[in-house]
């Protein structure tokens, strides 16, 4: 199971990437962009050291409907 607040999770925000929590080709393209190959935990605050803003998966986030008279 993937965790979107996990290490990979911060790393594709930082990247500027769909924030899943899965490491895959996107987000190894963009590491090796960014000249790694790979990283480890202690790695992400060096990755993330400028921060773009995330991408959200609008399949992974839910959306209440909400009553237009309790707004």
């Amino acid at each position: 199971m993937t965790d979107p607040s996990g290490p990979i999770g911060k790393v594709q925000a930082c990247l500027g990437l769909v924030v899943d929590g899965k490491y895959g080709s996107n987000t190894d393209t963009k590491l090796r962009e960014s000249g790694r190959t790979f990283f480890t935990d202690a790695d992400v605050d060096i990755i993330c050291k400028t921060k773009p803003k995330p991408v959200v998966d609008p399949d992974s986030v839910e959306i209440e409907d909400k009553d237009p008279n309790q707004i």
